[in-house]
């Protein structure tokens, strides 16, 4: 999961690293047409300047399933979620407000730890002051691969944040050779570019592509089980959400004003990415065309706020590994408006079901986590935490057990600088762990990790929570 993609912006381009919309025209701006025996419905449009002009303080009401009334805004803004409000993927913030942000967040981490991707799709007029507009999309991919050699180089990245013109998220269905699959497509477009997902309302998969002049990419995650819930609320016929909730409802609030739903905890993934070689230069002269390409292991997330990031976060946390028959998924947010909640929630499956007792609520329940400082991992070499794996001990006195995952990084998957030695770095890397003692194996398997913190005061940052 990534802040405003603003921020990301000014880092990368004050590193160095590719941040920019394109300006040349290019024939992929235009909306790709429908799939044979495909229909579209209730299309949600945002363009790049547009927002509710309503007082902020006016604004937000709860979900459509607990009795919502109309603001003078017209704005639904989900504070939970039930069967009857529609997949979790449709907007939660609708129309955007100048106050709030909506992100639908995908990630992934190659078999071996040392590939990454992540993608990041905004709605987010926060920082429209920079002439940016409210809508972006962010990809980011560690591992490129030597033409030369054909080897992963593991210190290579390719970065870039685009500003789109449009973006729209619709319900479909899709009927092929006699099945039917209802699924949610959003699509961000530019001039010269489009980035897409796509998200079965059953949860069992999830596509997400990208094309602009210099590479397409495509993504295609396969979940691992059913989805996981801390939330009984909802309907057995529904996939379900997990959530912060200690009385175990259907609201979705992590830290008060931040939201925040996991789809696919650990999913199977599968990762392509084509690179136009006219656009890589050598020698004085362009490259052929080459690809990138790898399977493991992914997740996807779905995270809104009443207000900016900076506002509502003081920091956060997550993990993700799949370590031999476990998956693991792991989040932790520490607010920035009640000073010292930490809330964090933690799943961890063996096989296709839940293995055991639940993990979530606030800190100290049965979760012990450390970040590791060896000389084992790799660490940043920009920010001041120089964290190179976390340690993850989850303890049962119901059942007498106790389970230990570590992950190891391997590489720098992607990085923010945001004031006083502090911002965001994620990682991929290995996992090993599994149940502690009673005879069990270590197994071993991808890790992802994040590690973000916000400056007590920042040049670029402003809180806007003004009600």
């Amino acid at each position: 999961m990534l802040p405003t993609a603003a921020i990301l912006t000014v880092y990368l381009l004050l590193s160095g690293v590719e941040a920019k919309s394109h300006n040349v025209q290019y024939p992929l701006h235009d909306k790709p047409a429908p799939r044979q025996h495909e229909k579209c419905v209730n299309a949600n449009h945002a363009s790049r300047y547009t927002v509710a002009k309503t007082p902020r303080k006016w604004w937000w009401s709860s979900s459509k399933s607990t009795n919502s009334k109309k603001t003078a805004s017209q704005t639904r803004f989900s504070t939970s979620h039930s069967s009857s409000d529609g997949p979790i993927s449709l907007p939660q913030i609708s129309p955007m407000n100048a106050s709030s942000s909506e992100q639908w967040e995908f990630d992934g981490v190659s078999n071996d730890g040392t590939q990454s991707f992540i993608f990041g799709f905004y709605r987010d007029p926060n920082y429209s002051f920079l002439g940016t507009g409210n809508l972006r999309a962010y990809f980011e991919m560690a591992g490129l691969v030597d033409t030369d050699k054909g080897d992963v180089k593991k210190e290579t990245r390719y970065a870039v944040v685009d500003y789109a013109e449009d973006s729209v998220v619709e319900e479909c269905t899709r009927e092929e050779d006699g099945a039917v699959t209802k699924f949610t497509k959003g699509t961000w477009t530019g001039r010269d570019f489009v980035y897409t997902f796509e998200i079965s309302h059953d949860l069992g998969y999830a596509k997400v592509t990208m094309q602009n002049p210099e590479v397409h990419v495509s993504v295609v995650l396969r979940k691992r089980g059913p989805p996981s819930s801390s939330s009984s609320s909802t309907a057995a016929a529904r996939p379900s959400l997990r959530s912060f909730s200690a009385e175990h409802d259907s609201t979705l609030m992590a830290v008060p004003h931040f939201y925040w739903a996991e789809p696919f905890p650990v999913a199977d993934a599968k990762f392509s990415a084509v690179f136009d070689g006219r656009a890589r230069v050598k020698d004085g002269k362009g490259q052929s065309p080459y690809t990138v390409g790898w399977d493991g292991m992914g997740g996807h997330e779905r995270l809104w706020a009443a207000f900016n990031w900076y506002t509502c976060l003081a920091g956060m946390m997550a993990v993700r590994a799949q370590v031999g028959p476990f998956t693991l998924s792991y989040v932790e947010f520490q607010s920035g408006i009640d000073d010292g909640l930490v809330m964090k929630s933690i799943q961890r499956k063996k096989g296709n079901k839940t293995d055991g007792d639940s993990f979530s609520g606030p800190m100290g329940v049965g979760v012990t986590v450390k970040k590791l400082y060896s000389s084992e991992g790799v660490a940043t070499a920009v920010l001041a935490d120089k964290v190179t794996g976390i340690d993850l001990i989850l303890e049962s006195p119901r059942r007498g057990k106790q389970w230990r995952f570590v992950v190891e990084h391997k590489v720098v998957g992607f990085e923010y600088f945001l004031g006083e030695g502090v911002g965001g770095t994620g990682y991929s890397g290995i996992a090993r762990g599994g149940l502690f003692g009673h005879g069990e194996p270590e197994w071993a398997g991808p890790g992802f990790s994040e590690v973000m913190r916000f400056p007590k005061k920042s040049w670029l940052l402003n809180k806007n929570l003004n009600y």
